[in-house]
């Protein structure tokens, strides 16, 4: 970076710290003001009412939107539809970016795996829609060798336009949302008619249209409601387009090299000839011609192009994405009479994010060539592809197999989700007449959610094209395309009833909640995994020119190959069968043949006449099946035979000299002519690998059979807000769940449990300015569908148990993991003041979370080792897998504040104000459990300490206002990215989650509104104002082991720029009401 870059930035973070201490200013003066504040003031009245749907019931709350489900409202935050368009939400990352100790866990190939709270993330953050849970993150395992699967591990995003309010709840909250709320919950509320609908009118229609150009996104989104006498009827329907997020802009600049492999020709091997392209077979005329080649060798060629089309582990900037999203609500009522309502619902929304992974190089290196076995001598095994032999890579799957060095190498991941939800309501309203209930609702949900993930590798356009629908063919020899999806589905069915009734005891008061209902669910994977390669194959003709025809006298010793009938004994030994010994038969007839001739031209006496011998023979022994030459050796005593037989080997060693040479002096002249070296191309073939098996592989896919598992859970909830007096509000609640599985899948670990969990919260306000709150409640998750799969691993014949082995050495299923597990446990305690009064209000708060028996993957249990040399040695058991053997202990702070800057000072304008959050997470301890072999918990999932400072302004007339933002981030602590690792033999290791080290980075956001008349609203943001070059810890943590799909490879800590955070960006939102 130059000079004046420096400065610039230099300038633009001291712009930014004043901004801060200047916001920071603003807030002291808050705690002053409070501080000074006399019991005797009056506590000031909000002017705004906010009505926030929480559990299905509506509640009318002045400023106690947070306490409306909880009454300490510690570790809450709530925001309806009217908060979620004026922060400019547009997707996940956008709800919580203002919200301190709350993050989107990136699944890391465009979609996303839920939310972190408190140290905890993806199926420990409960996520629900009108009470019903969401897809889960289900984790597959990948193949046994190798990495490239679909793996997936994301869940489905909600379609916010859908939204009419959102609580999000840090701590244990199982009281309330059952399994998974272990560390917190986020839990919407979708819109109805009477969203829509003014007051006082039958019909509304609201639109808004947006655009980001942080990821060059588009929402356009129309709604509309409508009563017509005892019917109603609300659709929504939004459609949503957008790319990747953009790095900041100077990651774009420049250019970056590379080497990329060529096949290029070697003057320095023989030439040679492919048979069908030489007419008629005229193999002399065809090398006259000049079709001549020369064989390959693989040459590094020095390419530069700009950051944007670069390819390899040095890219700097973020992979290419298209992702866009639809959906439809559908919300028709009909009311019986004043109180009974009877409606449906309906929502069908389908996401599609399709990345292509571009820090995997699309060319291969003289290194990948190398390491791969590259064969590329014709001698070897005659492959030939353009006019180059030998141009591709070696696999290991066949001799006639592999990958083109000319083709492109693509690597794309496409997700696709889509839900599906059905529900019918019936909705009760005693008008206050019914003693024991005042409204009771009951619903029927059907929900299906499919989540289909699919990697598609190429090898079959040319290089530099990158084509992803390319298929292999028989003209493309050595093209492969290797795909591998899955599809997880996940049902529910979901019948519950609430009901609610306020009432008086005494001189207390109390709001009952009570819920019960069945919830039977259903999930499946299934997976598919093959591979097309186009298969060619070559032959090497034996060919003799017709200039140099063989002389006849080679014949006798030339087998039908026009090779040597035998070979000498010295090179291949005695007993090899193409030893020149009696073993070979055709060998021993010419050698005797040959070596009486020689024998009678020694002798004058003694003639041995070969024919007469046998037939003199055949008289005497007419049923013999003895060769000739054995009859031969019967006929003249061995001492003659072996004479014979020497003097017939010499002849025939002396003549397959002869050949040898004869052959070598032709073989030259052709050689240099071209015509040594003639190959035949055999029929080119597709073939289809099927890698979803357990056998004949150790690189097997998990993808034998479809994984089913199924259950129910039964619950029941009770719930009591009571205002004791004035001084004491206090909550109590509980939730018992009965869960069980099942699966017909061998070896699922089918976990039953039946949970109690409560809740208990008390507010004292010992003065009108000063509330004192302690909550402590309990979480808990039941095992995910994925872990009680189990991890399950290849073995050899008589290790385990397998299913469907096929022979010795062949690979086999097995499940080396069948424990029981427990479900996670998790226990909260807070305790926190809040200051209030007409100036405004500071909370803050302490908690403490405790999380035991969370359940840790690759583990196994440690057994001691009783006989042999290790007696008394600690080994891993090998039941690898899955395993409750992780505790930790959290703590914690969470500030929460909001100044009226004109109750502080008239002379500020009236609607000035400013806001503050702050949340800090520290680690107080973690343990594994020693009889574990594996690593403790390692906790990337934490965010940083954040704090946000805010300064906004609502004009009385509500037509138009504005906000800055500013966030600081502190870096993350590197000791939470490091963990002990129990070997199992009495070792520990210490386990580093990632190299990425994160910096503290702070960056200022402006925004604003204008209300034109009565129906249209503009909406304008501009984020990141200074242009900050900074990296958040949740694009970082993709690089961490704990990620949903770890970004492995990048080759130096520079490149970690590609996950730097936008520069300047722009947001821009037009919204209509009518």
């Amino acid at each position: 970076m130059n000079q004046s870059k420096q400065n610039n930035k230099s300038k633009k973070s001291k712009q930014v710290l004043k901004l801060s201490a200047l916001s920071l200013g603003l807030l002291n003066i808050t705690q002053v003001a409070l501080a000074n504040t006399t019991a005797d003031k009056a506590e000031a009245t909000d002017k705004t009412n906010l009505v926030v749907v929480l559990d299905e019931t509506v509640v009318t709350a002045k400023k106690n939107a947070r306490k409306a489900n909880e009454v300490t409202g510690l570790g809450k935050v709530v925001k309806t539809a009217e908060t979620i368009n004026k922060e400019q939400v547009l997707n996940i990352r956008d709800l919580t970016r203002y919200d301190p100790g709350i993050a989107v866990v990136e699944q890391g190939r465009g979609a996303s795996s839920g939310y972190s709270i408190r140290g905890m993330d993806k199926n420990r953050v409960a996520v629900l829609v009108d009470g019903i849970n969401q897809a889960q993150h289900y984790a597959l395992q990948g193949p046994v060798a190798g990495k490239n699967y679909a793996a997936g591990g994301a869940i489905n995003e909600i379609e916010y336009e859908n939204v009419r309010s959102v609580e999000i709840s840090k701590g244990a909250n199982s009281s309330e949302y059952g399994s998974g709320a272990l560390s917190g919950s986020v839990a919407f509320v979708t819109k109805t008619a009477d969203d829509i609908i003014k007051d006082g009118k039958d019909w509304g229609v609201q639109t808004k249209t947006a655009y980001a150009s942080k990821n060059n996104a588009w929402v356009n989104s129309v709604a509309a409601a409508g009563k017509a006498g005892s019917f109603s009827g609300l659709i929504i329907y939004t459609d949503r387009r957008g790319q990747e997020y953009k790095a900041h802009d100077d990651a774009y600049q420049g250019s970056q090299s590379f080497d990329r492999a060529v096949a290029t020709t070697d003057p320095n091997n023989p030439k040679f000839l492919i048979a069908n392209e030489c007419a008629n077979g005229n193999y002399e005329a065809c090398a006259a011609g000049g079709q001549t080649k020369l064989q390959a060798k693989p040459t590094n060629v020095r390419d530069k192009v700009n950051v944007k089309d670069y390819t390899g582990p040095n890219r700097l900037i973020p992979n290419p994405l298209t992702q866009d999203s639809k959906s439809l609500l559908l919300r028709p009522g009909y009311q019986l009479n004043d109180k009974h309502y009877v409606g449906g619902v309906y929502e069908i929304t389908k996401q599609n994010y399709a990345m292509q992974d571009k820090t995997v190089p699309a060319y291969l290196t003289v290194h990948d060539i190398e390491k791969s076995r590259l064969s590329n001598h014709a001698q070897a095994n005659g492959y030939y592809q353009g006019n180059n032999l030998g141009e591709r890579i070696r696999d290991a799957i066949g001799a006639n197999s592999g990958y083109g060095i000319n083709y492109a190498h693509g690597v794309f991941y496409d997700e696709k989700h889509q839900k599906d939800r059905l529900g019918l309501e019936y909705v009760y309203d005693s008008k206050g007449e019914n003693k024991w209930f005042d409204d009771v609702r009951v619903s029927y949900d059907k929900q299906d959610i499919t989540l289909r993930s699919q990697l598609t590798n190429t090898h079959c356009s040319t290089y530099p094209h990158i084509d992803k629908n390319c298929t292999p063919d028989v003209n493309k020899p050595f093209s492969v395309k290797e795909v591998d999806n899955n599809a997880y589905k996940e049902q529910h069915n979901l019948i519950k009833a609430v009901f609610n009734k306020k009432m008086a005891l005494g001189s207390t008061h109390h709001h009952i909640n009570l819920q019960v209902g069945y919830d039977k669910f259903n999930s499946s994977l299934s997976r598919e995994d093959y591979r097309l390669a186009t298969h060619q194959s070559y032959q090497k003709l034996d060919y003799t020119p017709p200039s140099n025809p063989l002389p006849d006298k080679f014949k006798p010793i030339l087998g039908s190959n026009n090779k040597p009938i035998c070979l000498d004994a010295y090179g291949y030994g005695h007993d090899h069968p193409q030893a020149c010994n009696a073993k070979n038969s055709t060998y021993q007839n010419f050698a005797i043949k040959k070596g009486i001739e020689q024998y009678n031209q020694k002798t004058n006496t003694d003639k041995i006449d070969y024919q007469a011998i046998i037939d003199q023979y055949d008289k005497k022994n007419p049923n013999s099946t003895l060769k000739p030459f054995e009859k031969i050796k019967q006929s003249l005593g061995q001492e003659k035979y072996d004479e014979i037989d020497r003097l017939g080997f010499n002849a025939y060693k002396d003549l397959r000299n002869e050949w040898a040479g004869w052959t070598n002096d032709n073989s030259q002249q052709n050689a240099n002519k071209g015509t040594d070296n003639i190959y035949q191309p055999n029929q080119a073939t597709v073939v289809k690998d099927d890698k979803c098996k357990y056998s004949e592989t150790n690189s097997y896919a998990d993808c034998s059979t479809t994984r089913h598992i199924s259950g129910d859970n039964y619950f029941i909830a009770l719930k009591d807000n009571m205002t004791i007096n004035k001084y004491v509000d206090l909550g109590l609640g509980a939730r018992y769940d009965r869960i069980k599985h099942k699966s017909d899948v061998p070896l699922v670990d089918n976990s039953a449990s039946n949970q109690l969990s409560w809740n208990f919260g008390v507010v004292v306000k010992p003065t009108n300015w000063l509330d004192i709150a302690y909550r402590s409640s309990q979480g808990f998750r039941m095992p995910s569908f994925s872990e009680m799969y189990g991890e399950r691993f290849g073995v050899t014949i008589g290790k385990g148990t397998q299913h469907g082995c096929k022979g010795l050495y062949y690979i086999c299923q097995q499940t080396v993991h069948q424990t029981k597990l427990k479900p996670e446990k998790s226990f909260n305690q807070e305790i926190g003041a809040t200051l209030h009064n007409h100036l405004g209000s500071l909370e803050v708060s302490y908690f403490k979370n405790r999380y035991t028996d969370l359940i840790v993957g690759k583990s196994e249990e440690i057994r001691t080792l009783t006989q042999g040399d290790n007696a008394g040695k600690q080994r891993g058991k090998g039941d690898l897998g899955f395993h409750n053997g992780q505790d930790a202990d959290l703590t914690g702070i969470n500030i929460l504040g909001r100044l009226d800057l004109n109750a502080v000072n008239s002379r500020l304008p009236y609607g000035l104000y400013s806001t503050l959050a702050y949340n800090k997470v520290d680690v107080k301890g973690k343990t594994l459990n020693p009889t574990l072999a594996g690593t403790n918990i390692l906790f990337d999932a934490i965010q940083p300490s954040r704090y946000v400072v805010g300064l906004g302004y609502d004009a009385p007339s509500q037509k138009w206002g504005a906000n800055a933002i500013f966030t600081h981030s502190d870096a993350k602590n590197p000791s939470e990215l490091l963990a002990d690792k129990n070997l199992g033999n009495g070792n520990i290791q210490t386990k580093q989650a990632t190299k990425a080290k994160s910096t503290p980075w702070q960056t200022l956001d402006l925004s604003g509104y204008v209300n034109i008349k009565d129906n249209f609203t503009l909406r304008a943001g501009v984020y990141n104002v200074f242009n900050t070059y900074y990296t958040t810890w949740e694009a970082l943590r993709q690089t961490a082991e704990g990620a949903v799909n770890q970004h492995t490879g990048l080759s130096q800590d520079k490149h970690y720029g590609r996950y730097a955070a936008p520069g300047r960006n722009y947001q821009l939102a037009l919204e209509m009401k009518f």
